[in-house]
């Protein structure tokens, strides 16, 4: 039996949090939907997990009969006796060993081969990601062979997210199935910053408009204009929220919020305007 704590990377003195910790990272980076996962090691992690993830379990875990690896006829009994087994020792036809054809039979398998996955990455703008989309692509494989695929790309879909097409991967051994296909998205933010469903403009602007105040035209996602007032006396990094003019995230049909995000900057001005201003200055003062 693989013990658990070693499956999960952790001691025996691990508290809880750190064997959650360790889970999580595992499963994370064998999840068997990402393009490197591993179906079978994630599932391990998982059993692992299962019998040690709350105190009751792991003390019963813990316990040295759960780990004994002796086998029930070292203790005189028969191991397929209640299992329904039942075998002829003087006349079993294997070479002796009655258990031969059994384990042989039920043995691991080994991972059947196939040819290699492909992946290819598909650029797309922040905009499109406002509405459902298809996209076609090409795909070309080892042996040159080139095929289309259409790509149905849901709405507020992320960059770095995977679409998967099974079978659809490379063939250059024809005595092998084919692999995976994966289709990376690659989101183009534009001048936006993203933070989950909210994105973030920067608009540079007169530090005279934010003293006394001015209307700057902004541009939104969708395309949309929109006249900002920046009342008098805005500070420098004032963020001014503009509601539902944000991106989706994906199955989930609210809207972000947009924010627009004030850089002052300094003019450079005549010599008449300066004395104007420090005329103006004294007069405040």
């Amino acid at each position: 039996m693989t013990d658990a704590y070693n499956i999960l990377g952790v001691t025996k003195a691990a508290d809880q949090d750190e064997i959650k910790k360790a889970y999580r990272k595992l499963a994370a980076r064998y999840h068997p939907d990402k393009p490197d996962g591993n179906a079978d090691k994630f599932k391990e992690i998982q059993n692992a997990y299962d019998q040690i993830k709350d105190p009751e379990k792991r003390a019963q875990y813990d316990q040295p009969k759960f780990h004994s690896h002796q086998h029930p006829h070292q203790q005189g009994q028969n191991p397929f006796q209640n299992a329904g087994f039942h075998f002829n020792f003087s006349s079993n036809g294997i070479d002796g060993n009655p258990f031969e054809a059994f384990f042989r039979q039920h043995a691991p398998q080994p991972p059947q081969r196939r040819n290699r996955d492909l992946r290819i990455t598909v650029s797309v703008p922040l905009a499109s990601t406002l509405i459902d989309q298809t996209k076609t692509v090409k795909v070309h494989t080892t042996k040159n062979n080139t095929f289309e695929v259409n790509i149905k790309i849901p709405q507020g879909i992320v960059s770095g997210s995977a679409i998967k097409f099974t079978g659809l991967g490379d063939n250059f051994f024809e005595s092998l199935d084919r692999g995976d296909l994966y289709v990376i998205v690659d989101v183009d933010n534009g001048v936006y910053d993203i933070d989950g469903k909210d994105i973030t403009l920067t608009l540079n602007i007169n530090s005279l408009d934010a003293i006394i105040g001015a209307e700057h035209q902004i541009t939104t996602v969708d395309g949309t204009t929109l006249n900002l007032r920046i009342p008098p006396g805005t500070q420098n990094g004032t963020k001014m929220r503009i509601q539902g003019r944000g991106i989706f995230a994906v199955n989930d049909p609210k809207r972000g919020d947009m924010f627009v995000k004030l850089n002052l900057t300094t003019p450079k001005l005549s010599d008449e305007d300066l004395q104007k201003l420090r005329s103006l200055r004294l007069t405040l003062s």
